[in-house]
């Protein structure tokens, strides 16, 4: 007879925390819209996964591209003066990259100058506590001159976030991804090409 308050306590803590995960889960992308004049207030728009790309579109003036590479997977540049939305606690820009399959939302990149890495590491811990994994290493750049890396990813229920002190192309800026994985996992494998031989 005593089990079953024990046991309904248990669920109960079970179904507590399954909750607080859901609420902490990354639900999209926030981004804000600045008008370099001042002519017009800031504005900021959520784009929620799943979203069509008609929709995001309409709302951000996105430039598309076909990726060949993935069936389906089309990536979409939010304009220069839209960035992903940190708060007022950061001035650094952070330039968007929006990718969707068959056109859904599940993905996006962010590129920020790397002096942002520490702020941007800081905030995803406190959404999401610490990382699930982590590496540090070293980069070297065309001279020889060798930089500090740091790779970090968060696996939650249904996202998975990527970030990087340092991107391969340009050490100077780190990068974040982070995708939807009940779409993301729908990606097909990349086409191989033709030996050309």
């Amino acid at each position: 007879m005593n089990q079953l308050p024990k046991l309904l306590i248990i669920v109960i803590f079970i179904l507590q925390s399954a909750m607080l995960i859901a609420a902490d889960e990354p639900q999209g992308l926030l981004l804000s819209h600045g008008d370099p004049s001042g002519k017009e207030p800031p504005r900021s728009v959520f784009i929620k996964w799943g979203t069509s790309k008609t929709e995001a579109i309409q709302e951000l003036g996105l430039t598309c591209y076909s990726l060949s590479k993935f069936e389906g997977v089309e990536m979409c540049i939010a304009g220069y003066s839209w960035c992903a939305d940190f708060g007022d606690a950061t001035s650094d820009q952070y330039s968007a990259a929006l990718y969707f399959l068959n056109g859904r939302f599940y993905s996006y990149d962010l590129k920020f100058p790397e002096r942002a890495f520490e702020f941007t590491r800081d905030t995803i811990n406190a959404r999401l506590g610490e990382p699930t994994g982590q590496k540090a290493s070293v980069v070297s750049n065309r001279m020889g001159a060798k930089f500090d890396q740091d790779h970090l990813i968060w696996k939650t229920e249904k996202t998975t976030i990527y970030l990087i002190k340092r991107q391969a192309s340009d050490l100077t800026h780190g990068g974040m991804t982070v995708r939807y994985l009940p779409i993301a996992n729908k990606v097909p494998s990349p086409k191989v090409g033709k030996a050309p031989f």
